[in-house]
């Protein structure tokens, strides 16, 4: 759109034209668009009936365009002149509409007001036949290659962004009164941006009660005269901003000036935030489709509704408003790290006061920070990332949006990953896991691991975000149909690798916590005399204030089991109910297959009467991990088995050891057998060893 001052026209720089004369142009002109109109739709019709006659319609078309250009520059310059006979464009000083200023549209009257009416509807029905024409020939274009001897360089494709030319003629003399008083707000954006929507919104009324109907009768179906309206203010104001203001920073930006990044995110602000408004301005027009009122989001609007739709035109700038962004976000996250806060955790104070069975979980469906009991580092975080992913949703092109995504939040949670890693990688886990300071440190990363996790999750399921997943595959579809299988999530590299990182040290800590219990139950599984002693029986008997049996627990065993659930129960506080759950699961399943090779296929031969002591040994095991559980035996299916083996009668054992045994027996009835005696998970060569060792 140009801007500046509209050269001399005869009409323009002298006095008001005759009546007479204006009404016998305006005559003519409505004669040639109609003979065009006519034209047209004669073209249309033979392109259907007789497509073969391409050179005719390329010869009619050549005569058509060349009536066209001299007939809009006559009907444009008869519009202006109209435009200047009604005072066109107002005064913008404040003091002059503070006072009354009328809108010229409102209130012209009379011959003027038939006059201009007529010259609006002349010019929007040359722009309708201009629209249908490029249509119809770029259409002709794509199915009939014999119609490729058209002068593809003289034919436009349709310009969907392209502004109603009565708007734009209104709006480029707004902008020629404006030009001085934007040189001097070079400095003060701010202002610029408010002048302008101030005209826009004073001067929006006159747009909406005159040319709107003038637009309908035109048959410009679908076309908003608001909406042109703000457009044509938008792309004004758009190309001063690129010429004036973004260019000179973005020069600067190059030559190392660091005061331009708080620059540039200023004017980024007001840009965001003017761009609402008008959006506002525009969903206000009930002329436009009730669904298109119901969005706001300057991604569902015309891209000329938005200014942020001059990154889109200038990549280079695009590129540093991403460097600006990413810089400002890590300086913030910096910033909150510095904080003597940032990685405690207010866990309460709740486990203090349940009883052990109040704490078996019921469900996982976290999704508060405090749920997953994360440090305030990780929710920092995330809301540093959604900031950035909000600032780039007004880009009314989805892959700049999915660009600026990836340049700027993926490196923000990359770093934040880094930073967990050099965190964990600090400690020196094997030595320090008695530290409930290390632990604890451990356990924070881990949460704000799955707490990232679980909202880029949430965040990948929505419309947004699919559709930008969408668009990803497609594209790379283009670029090699033969890709593998594309990722489900939209961040799912970031969610891959802060999982991994979970799994990880999920499985560091289970291998400390297993390698810390080996180290308490050497005696005790070391001393395999214990089991082959003919000492006093044990007897099951129960403390009623602790629920163990700690008189018959064998003494060795007692301290081990003390560590066990300390250890455990900080594990429970520190971790969320999700990772808790797995990770007591596999403590379980590993002390499980430690207890089971040590003791019962370690060689060690156990007395009939002492098997009732490693029964109530184990029970009290078991017992740690009741309260996350109804059944924990379940959980020790290798020394279940090992117990029902050891608890058979002589009879029983020496029969069972006879099948087992026998070489005539084929594993599959070996099997059977042991399924009969409720043995599940042991194989019938581990099992006869451990019938073996069974001394009665």
């Amino acid at each position: 759109m140009n801007i500046n001052p509209r050269k001399g026209n005869p009409m323009i720089m002298g006095s008001a034209p005759n009546q007479y004369e204006v009404e016998t142009k305006q005559q003519k002109l409505v004669m040639a668009i109609n003979s065009i109109n006519l034209i047209e739709d004669m073209l249309t019709n033979l392109v259907k009936s007789q497509p073969q006659w391409s050179r005719l319609l390329k010869a009619v078309d050549s005569r058509v365009e060349q009536s066209l250009a001299i007939l809009r520059p006559q009907a444009i310059a008869d519009y202006r002149a109209l435009l200047t006979c009604i005072g066109w464009p107002p005064p913008l000083s404040v003091k002059n509409l503070d006072q009354g200023e009328k809108n010229p549209l409102i209130v012209m009257h009379g011959s003027i007001k038939e006059n201009y009416s007529q010259s609006v509807l002349s010019l929007c029905t040359l722009q309708h036949s201009h629209i249908l024409r490029r249509a119809r020939i770029c259409s002709q274009l794509r199915h009939n290659k014999e119609n490729r001897l058209l002068d593809l360089g003289a034919v436009q494709k349709p310009n969907p962004n392209e502004l109603l030319w009565t708007i734009e003629e209104l709006v480029s003399p707004i902008y020629s009164r404006m030009e001085p008083h934007i040189a001097k707000w070079a400095d003060k954006p701010e202002f610029i941006f408010a002048l302008v929507y101030k005209v826009t919104w004073d001067l929006v009324d006159g747009v909406d009660y005159v040319l709107q109907p003038l637009i309908d009768r035109a048959r410009l179906s679908g076309y908003s005269a608001r909406e042109e309206w703000v457009s044509g203010m938008v792309a004004g104001l758009s190309l001063i901003l690129s010429k004036q203001i973004f260019s000179i920073l973005a020069n600067r930006y190059r030559d190392g000036d660091r005061e331009v990044k708080s620059l540039w995110l200023h004017l980024v602000d007001l840009v965001l935030s003017f761009d609402k408004r008008m959006q506002e301005l525009v969903s206000s027009d009930l002329s436009l489709p009730i669904a298109k009122i119901a969005h706001t989001d300057a991604s569902l609007l015309s891209p000329r509704s938005a200014v942020i739709h001059i990154f889109c035109d200038q990549p280079e700038w695009f590129v540093i408003w991403t460097e600006i962004e990413l810089e400002d976000a890590e300086e913030k996250l910096k910033t909150q790290l510095e904080k003597d806060t940032a990685w405690i955790v207010d866990k309460g104070s709740k486990f203090e006061s349940e009883s052990p069975q109040s704490q078996i979980p019921e469900s996982f469906l976290l999704s508060t920070i405090e749920d997953y009991r994360a440090p305030p580092i990780a929710d920092s975080t995330i809301k540093l990332v959604f900031s950035l992913i909000e600032r780039c949703r007004s880009l009314p092109n989805v892959l700049f949006q999915i660009q600026f995504i990836k340049l700027t939040t993926s490196p923000i949670l990359h770093w934040f990953l880094d930073l967990l890693i050099w965190q964990c990688q600090e400690i020196d886990l094997s030595a320090s896991l008695g530290d409930d300071a290390v632990i604890s440190t451990i356990m924070n990363c881990i949460n704000a691991a799955g707490y990232c996790v679980s909202v880029l999750r949430e965040w990948s399921e929505k419309l947004t975000f699919l559709e930008m997943r969408s668009t990803e595959e497609e594209i790379q579809n283009q670029i090699d149909k033969a890709l593998p299988e594309t990722p489900t999530y939209f961040f799912d590299e970031e969610i891959e690798k802060l999982g991994k990182f979970q799994t990880e040290w999920l499985s560091e800590i289970m291998a400390n916590f297993l390698r810390e219990f080996d180290n308490y139950s050497h005696d005790y599984v070391k001393n395999k005399k214990q089991w082959q002693e003919t000492g006093g029986e044990a007897f099951d008997t129960v403390d009623g204030s602790s629920g163990f049996a700690v008189l018959s627990i064998s003494t060795e065993f007692i301290a081990v089991l003390d560590n066990l659930q300390g250890r455990i129960r900080n594990l429970n506080i520190g971790l969320n109910a999700k990772d808790f759950s797995d990770l007591w699961r596999s403590i379980a399943g590993g002390l499980d297959r430690f207890i089971f090779k040590s003791l019962c296929l370690g060689g060690t031969k156990f007395l009939d009467r002492r098997t009732k002591q490693f029964a109530i040994d184990m029970k009290a095991l078991f017992s740690v991990f009741k309260p996350f559980c109804v059944r924990p035996e379940a959980f020790f299916p290798f020394i279940s088995d090992s117990l029902k083996l050891l608890a058979m009668s002589h009879e029983e054992a020496k029969h069972l050891g006879m099948i087992l045994g026998a070489l005539n027996s084929s594993v599959d009835k070996r099997k059977l057998e042991l399924l009969r005696h409720g043995i599940h998970h042991i194989s019938p060569r581990k099992a006869l060893k451990i019938l073996r060792n069974h001394i009665y």
